[in-house]
């Protein structure tokens, strides 16, 4: 059985990369920061449910302290009995990224977007982790899904026009290189070139619950 629940959160946590772009932090209690909570009704037993709550919150906590290996151990532990808990899978791929193990994360936001496409907030993470690495077309193509599954994600939206800008200095700081005597295209390059585009590698925020857009 495929579950996921629809916490999510609006706090910015950015990567350690060149410029930041939004994430959201994992909630440490219901009342401890600004999550909007959706409720979606579950097939499984009422104890079950708050059995993966207790898992979830216990998670979110250990992100937060930056407790990362201690976080990967228990998602593993969880996904034993839960392989398709889409939830666990994101804050796994979380934990992994704090770990600096960026493949393995990949891996699993990857599968997390094949198996839970309506899930936003994976593309956006996978976008980041993409973006890290300087592949930006990727990241553009990431963000691109994850704004069509959720148009009104504002944190995807912006992360899109911070890789759109630096895919735009790289463009533009190709031509140059092309016509390096070209005075309107050395002007263009002038005013999109600003300290957090150099190397041409964004760093996209990443949220830390997985977004299911609008109940």
């Amino acid at each position: 059985m495929r579950r996921h629940s629809a916490l999510f959160i609006t706090t910015g946590l950015a990567l350690a990369a060149v410029f930041s772009v939004k994430a959201d932090e994992p909630a440490v209690s219901p009342t401890s920061g600004p999550i909007a909570q959706v409720a979606h009704p579950s097939t499984t037993s009422s104890l079950l449910s708050e059995s993966n709550t207790r898992v979830l919150l216990k998670l979110q906590a250990l992100l937060h302290d930056h407790q990362s290996t201690q976080a990967l151990a228990l998602a593993n532990q969880t996904l034993v009995d839960q392989p398709d808990n889409g939830d666990i899978l994101f804050l796994k791929a979380s934990a992994l990224t704090q770990l600096k193990k960026r493949s393995e994360a990949i891996t699993v936001l990857k599968n997390l977007t094949e198996r839970f496409p309506e899930m936003a907030a994976p593309y956006n993470n996978l976008a980041s982790l993409y973006a890290a690495e300087g592949n930006l077309d990727d990241a553009r193509r990431s963000l691109e899904k994850c704004i069509r599954a959720q148009p009104n994600y504002g944190i995807a939206q912006e992360n899109l026009g911070d890789v759109y800008l630096a895919l735009a200095q790289a463009a533009y700081t190709r031509a140059l290189q092309l016509n390096p005597n070209d005075r309107a295209l050395k002007l263009k390059v002038d005013k999109i070139k600003t300290d957090p585009f150099k190397n041409d590698k964004p760093t996209l925020t990443q949220p830390k619950e997985p977004s299911h857009g609008p109940s």
